[in-house]
């Protein structure tokens, strides 16, 4: 019963963990530009993401890895720094939808007609 007791209270300090990081970092954007919070957008969505996925994910922890998670400095940006460093294929996936639609909704009469008319 203790190790359930502890895990509950690791998790919930998790969950605090990441949800404070998140509200600081949503108040120092706001504070920002509108321009700066533009330039930032990418960066915003990212942080959003990535505790969507650690609230997710916390629930599978261990007791070891909870510990360890709550040790981190900076959660998410340290999150955030890794997921920089990583290649990933979003643009080229981004860019093969565009060439689906492109080839399904720009190749037939109906869409060059709304084209030329719309």
């Amino acid at each position: 019963m203790y190790g359930t007791k502890l895990r509950k209270y690791l998790r919930k300090k998790a969950y605090e963990r990441i949800s404070c990081e998140l509200a600081k970092f949503k108040e120092r954007m706001l504070k920002q530009s509108p321009e700066k919070i533009f330039d930032s957008s990418y960066e915003i969505d990212s942080y959003v993401c990535i505790y969507e996925q650690l609230v997710e994910k916390i629930e599978s922890f261990t007791d070891a890895q909870l510990r360890k998670f709550l040790q981190l400095p900076n959660v998410l940006g340290l999150f955030y720094d890794e997921w920089l460093s990583i290649e990933d294929s979003r643009n080229d996936e981004l860019s093969n939808a565009v060439d689906m639609v492109v080839a399904k909704e720009l190749n037939t009469n109906t869409a060059v007609g709304l084209l030329i008319h719309g």
